[in-house]
């Protein structure tokens, strides 16, 4: 009687590798659809103002130049400068002068019907559409000569709150922001300006409130005075830069799902 052979198990290994590979591709296939539609439900990119507190004070009666840069870009997109002069040791004779003015292409101010910057109501939006230009007279914001303050050209308003709009560009495309910037008038004739916070649109070609760090919502028709209280000193401990999801995070699956909403 012929003896049966013994099983090499080499079909059977055979027969094992091709259903293993089997299943390997049927799961490569569910999680390459699965990743399809994990990106496909994501949260696209969001706009995100970025504020921070300045609280630059000017030398009474000097001449000053701060360098406004809100992205921190090598050459700042803007200057705010108080400028003064004296013809005589008369009091009368004081000038006090302050400017907004870009120093970049790509960047510019609001405007004013008298072209000059124009000092915006808290939460207006500040964007595309918007009447933008280079300020007449450098930008002049304020204007002060001690003769009762009746010599004042500019639209800053002295001992109140006022917030300028500007653009500039970052890798060629357009940000929008707002600057506030105050002044008041102090003994024999003097100004006393700040330039207190600023706050710019992270998101390029995107609108945001005068005074405030929380975005324009689309979808919402974003009222201003619903925001009209977000302003640079609530969102002071905020960086200035924002942090982007990473496709490493939806890696993590559902526990990496917040921080890609963030």
């Amino acid at each position: 009687m012929r003896r049966p052979e013994a099983n090499s198990g080499k079909g059977f290994s055979a027969q094992a590798s091709n259903s293993l590979n089997q299943r390997l591709n049927t799961y490569a296939l569910a999680a390459g659809a699965a990743g399809v539609a994990l990106l496909a439900c994501s949260v696209p990119s969001e706009a995100t103002p970025v504020c921070k507190n300045i609280s630059f004070m000017f030398s009474v009666g000097e001449t000053n130049t701060f360098a406004f840069n809100p992205a921190h870009q090598r050459v700042a997109p803007f200057n705010i400068v108080q400028t003064y002069a004296a013809i005589s040791s008369h009091t009368s004779t004081r000038f006090n002068r302050g400017l907004f003015t870009p120093n970049f292409p790509g960047a510019d101010v609001v405007q004013a019907s008298n072209s000059l910057p124009a000092d915006l109501a808290s939460g207006a939006i500040i964007g595309p559409g918007g009447r933008f230009g280079k300020g007449q007279s450098y930008g002049v914001l304020f204007t002060y000569a001690f003769r009762g303050g009746t010599n004042h050209l500019g639209n800053l308003k002295f001992a109140q709150t006022n917030y300028f709009g500007y653009k500039f560009l970052i890798s060629g495309k357009n940000h929008y922001g707002w600057v506030r910037i105050d002044a008041k008038t102090v003994s024999e004739g003097y100004v006393q300006s700040e330039v207190v916070s600023s706050g710019y649109e992270s998101a390029a070609d995107t609108p945001i409130f005068a005074g405030s760090c929380a975005a324009v919502s689309p979808s919402t028709g974003g009222s201003p005075s619903d925001h009209a209280g977000d302003t640079a000193s609530a969102a002071s401990a905020t960086s200035d830069t924002t942090r982007p999801a990473s496709l490493g995070m939806l890696a993590l699956g559902t526990q990496g799902l917040p921080l890609w909403r963030r």
